[in-house]
């Protein structure tokens, strides 16, 4: 179980974007399963993988309120934490690690996600969401493929870092 943090409920801001206040939110309850194996081939190479299935009630989301808000409209959000009555999250992860020398560490991973909202006569679709195109019950914010890299490079006591997601 995990309670609605003050921000989620009494939010009025963020940045850019306008928030309405939902003193009403409820605690989400999540129910969930993972399974994963790591295996390291050398110290030169690592592969790991994971899998989810995770099933919300009252899951706490941001959702974007205004219907007239065009999908790449982003100064036109105004977002609301609200409780999503059923939610279900399904996943996959790999990520493979190579550190080809001492001072350097190279990890590319892969993230799959079917986020949904289950509820009856769910319909997700407001302007500014991101969803997949047929995504009317898709979770928004919730990217279905994520791709992302890191690399470490070491000199002496610093230490470099470049990353990035797609």
């Amino acid at each position: 179980m995990r309670a609605p943090t003050l921000a989620e409920r009494f939010v009025t801001d963020a940045g850019f974007f306008k928030g309405i206040p939902n003193a009403e939110l409820n605690a989400e309850r999540m129910t969930g399963a993972e399974i994963g194996m790591f295996k390291s081939f050398s110290r030169y190479f690592s592969f790991d993988i994971s899998a989810y299935w995770n099933e919300y009630q009252e899951l706490i989301e941001s959702e974007n309120v205004n219907e007239d808000a065009a999908p790449n409209d982003m100064s036109a959000i105004v977002f609301q934490f609200r409780n999503v009555s059923k939610a279900r999250i399904i996943g996959l992860e790999v990520s493979l690690t190579s550190q080809p020398l001492d001072a350097l560490r190279l990890q590319f991973g892969y993230n799959y996600m079917n986020a949904k909202d289950i509820s009856s006569n769910s319909d997700r679709r407001l302007g500014g969401n991101l969803n997949p195109e047929d995504g009317k019950d898709w979770l928004s914010y919730r990217p279905e493929h994520n791709f992302n890299f890191n690399a470490n490079y070491k000199i002496g006591a610093a230490m470099l870092n470049y990353s990035g997601r797609y």
